[in-house]
């Protein structure tokens, strides 16, 4: 009776998962409470002219209407029922309401009951209903809204036009009709976002601007959707056995440029022979997903609709799911309970996700507390009171299995090849007890971080909450706690917990802002412009002595190239005192401080360059084996051996302008040593000293 959610966000599964099992729970264990009255039998209200009168049924159903607080119908409710009586509270029924707001549950029992109700913008609501009687009323708290407006194409009233009314909180989709001067009108809405779209045979409007609904003030202004060329789809669903009937194929516009800008969403059903079609759809790029019970897609299909193609099929491909079973206990064999266990790809680090939004309250409530799928598919579960697990709906493939638990070691399996229709069972997974870190992640102003991420270097990993604080499990010994956060510099800290030291001391790591950034240009001593330079960031040290000194210990913050003019820009830096080392291999290395947020201007010498030879000192021979080590102005260092066929011949390149010592060693000779003053070199590249012998004495 439900069609899927419309895709508009993506949430991590556990967080779904969770929420629909607590929700569920929660109003199961809700039938022992009272609930707010209300009277099946007493006289109702005069009906409002949006709400018409409900005829009585028989004593075996369960009828009534859901109004607003003004009385007015609420079409499009979606309502579950329980009966109290049971011991077990089993499956609800479920329901949804007409055009005015009527809903019946023709085999509902003989009560007394639990019911839920719940309607797009308005709160839900939960009540005790007796026994099969007189009509029920159902009033939910708000006033209902309505959004109406015109039909065009070409200026000119459409009659008879199909208006679709969608938003986060329909579900269904609900249509509309239009009458002879193209008019129509959705009643029964609370507040929220919405939007509307037509469709009259082959012609398609796009979707409207996003129209919002507030609880008080004026209603919103008509709307005029106006008709354009539409290109409907159509295709074939199909299985390894051939077509599939009773498929569900979902159309949804590509994410939109603007969060405000509606998406377009489309719901077709396959015939016997797997055949499906589309309603007329504008023109843009749309994402097409295949459903049926039991199966998965292949793959999500895109395409660009627009008249070039507008009659091309296509054929979605789904397979049979499959899925996982296990229990996770500790070391002495016992059921751990709220266990997260997550389902990934091999190599993935983060949280799999539902790729649907969360569904309606009143569909999670119809989900078991147990369920690893909650009505969407679902990566992740919770393991129940004796450990168990399911994870279902998984695509055929290589995956691999994460779990963790508060006080036990995450554990991590090995890779499990999963075949069309299998479910897997893994037994028993241990978790170890663990050694339980904490703390809170800040900036430098002590303010904290939401959602950085603190993660050992083994995987497991954890994310901070609104107040920045962390828990992670770790086993005794020494570990690196990687913490990152978006908009900030990465840190890491070497931990080493033990079991005998019960739990450590909470931590306050902090984390600098890297929000600022650094414009500059590297050029020589000549003012030509250097090409090419690797530019890395790193952090100053407190030293009015040596002012270009890096901060000891420190890690790069950022590297970058510069361009053919020379100029760079570095991003995500730390607002603090910087010094940029800059490297270039026909240059010798600089350093230089700077500031972020202004623009740095880093010059580089003009190297000079030597180029010699190594002889024996008695023969006057040129030496073919040798090393020159030289050391030059403010501990700059260079070496060089023989060229090849150079007889003897060697060149040091890149040498910052001034008094070099050279040292020159080969087998069977002393060592020699001379100094040399090098000045820059005229020319870039070429040697600014030339034929500078060195001989050597043989060994005695």
């Amino acid at each position: 009776m439900f069609s899927a959610s419309r895709p508009r966000s993506t949430l991590p599964a556990p967080c779904v998962t969770v929420a629909l099992a607590t929700l569920a729970l929660a109003l199961l264990g809700a039938c022992r409470k009272p609930a707010p009255s209300v009277a099946p039998g007493a006289p109702a209200r005069r009906p409002s002219p949006a709400a018409p009168s409900i005829p009585a049924r028989g004593a075996a159903s369960l009828v009534g209407q859901v109004v607003d607080g003004a009385g007015h119908a609420v079409p499009g409710a979606h309502l579950l029922l329980w009966s109290r009586a049971a011991e077990t509270p089993a499956a609800p029924l479920q329901a949804i309401a007409d055009a005015g707001g009527r809903f019946s549950f023709a085999e509902a029992g003989s009560g007394p009951y639990e019911l839920f109700a719940e309607a797009p913008g308005f709160p839900p609501l939960r009540l005790a209903a007796p026994a099969p009687g007189a009509p029920l009323i159902v009033r939910l708290d708000g006033v209902a809204r309505s959004i109406g407006g015109a039909v065009l194409d070409g200026g000119t009233p459409v009659a008879g036009a199909t208006v679709i009314l969608d938003g986060e909180t329909i579900e269904p989709q609900r249509l509309s009709e239009t009458g002879r001067d193209g008019r129509f009108a959705f009643g029964g809405l609370g507040p929220g976002a919405y939007s509307v779209r037509a469709i009259r045979g082959a012609r398609a409007s796009p979707p409207s601007a996003e129209i919002v609904l507030s609880r008080a003030g004026p209603g919103p202004a008509p709307v005029r959707l106006a008709l354009q060329a539409g290109f409907p789809l159509g295709g074939r669903v199909v299985g390894a056995e051939g077509p599939l009937s009773a498929s569900e194929v979902r159309i949804v516009s590509s994410p939109a440029r603007s969060p405000s800008e509606p998406a377009v969403v489309d719901v077709a059903h396959a015939d016997g022979a797997g055949v499906w079609a589309s309603r007329a759809l504008p023109p843009g790029e749309y994402r097409l997903t295949a459903r049926r019970p039991g199966f998965v897609p292949r793959q999500i299909v895109t395409i660009v609709v627009s008249a070039a193609d507008a009659r091309r099929t296509v054929t979605l491909e789904l397979v049979r799911a499959a899925g996982i079973t296990g229990r996770i206990v500790d070391g002495q064999a016992r059921a751990i309970r709220g266990a997260i266990v997550r389902c990934l790809a091999p190599g993935s680090r983060d949280l799999a996700v539902i790729t649907d939004p969360l569904p309606s309250a009143a569909e999670a409530a119809a989900v078991p507390a147990s369920s690893g799928r909650a009505v969407t598919t679902a990566r992740t579960a919770l393991s129940d009171e004796a450990g168990r697990f399911e994870i279902a709906d998984l695509v055929p493939a290589k995956v691999r299995l994460d779990v963790s638990a508060a006080g036990h070691v995450p554990w991590r399996g090995d890779e499990i090849a999963l075949r069309p229709g299998e479910t897997r069972a893994v037994g028993d997974l241990v978790l170890a007890d663990g050694v339980a870190l904490g703390g809170r992640v800040v900036d430098q102003f002590r303010s904290p971080l939401e959602g950085a991420r603190v993660a050992a270097a083994d995987g497991p990993f954890t994310l901070t909450d609104g107040a920045g604080q962390w828990t992670l499990s770790l086993a005794p010994g020494p570990h690196t706690l990687a913490i990152t956060a978006p908009g900030m510099r990465d840190q890491q800290i070497a931990v080493a917990p033990t079991a005998a030291g019960g739990s450590p001391a909470p931590l306050e790591i902090v984390l600098d802002r890297a929000d600022a950034w650094l414009e500059g240009i590297v050029q020589d001593s000549g003012g030509r412009p250097v090409a090419r330079a690797l530019i890395a960031a790193w952090p100053a040290a407190a030293d009015q002595a040596d002012p270009v000194r890096i901060a000891d210990g420190a890690a790069v913050l950022a590297t970058t190239v510069a361009d053919t003019g020379g100029h760079f820009r570095l991003a995500q830096l730390p607002n603090r005192p910087l010094i940029l080392e800059v490297r270039q291999p026909a240059y010798p290395s600089a350093r230089a401080p700077a500031v972020p947020g202004t623009f740095a201007a880093v010059v580089v010498p003009i190297p000079g360059a030597l180029a010699g030879d190594v002889h024996d000192a008695r023969s006057g021979a040129a030496l073919a084996r040798f090393r020159v080590e030289a050391r030059g102005p403010e501990g700059r260092t260079a070496s060089a051996s023989p060229r090849k066929g150079g007889a003897g011949a060697f060149v040091l390149s890149a040498l910052a302008p001034g008094p070099w010592t050279l040292v020159v060693d080969a087998p069977g000779y002393e060592p020699g040593e001379i100094t040399v003053d090098v000045p820059a070199s005229p020319t870039l590249g070429e040697p600014s000293v030339r034929d500078r012998r060195v001989d050597l004495q043989p060994l005695r």
